[in-house]
């Protein structure tokens, strides 16, 4: 699955599957900037970090102030 992006590179609040048909719609003020790993991608709402699983629930709040990648693992925190 991967996010769609328009124009200027803004995230727009939908994720497609490998087939290309929409997979889900996050609900209205979350952005979805980047991609699925460890079955999880980061959502972003008033400038808080939180996750979605691939179903599009979010399963960690949006309350961290930072994200980081690395590897395969996300790791998350309030001053990264």
């Amino acid at each position: 699955m991967r996010e769609i992006t328009g124009k200027r590179g803004k995230a727009l609040p939908h994720a497609v599957d490998k087939a290309g048909q929409i997979a889900f719609h996050l609900p209205a003020g979350l952005e979805f900037p980047w991609h699925f790993s460890a079955g999880i991608a980061p959502i972003i709402k008033d400038g808080k970090w939180g996750f979605i699983d691939r179903s599009g629930s979010i399963v960690v709040s949006p309350q961290y102030s930072a994200v980081l990648l690395y590897d395969v693992l996300w790791m998350m925190g309030s001053s990264m």
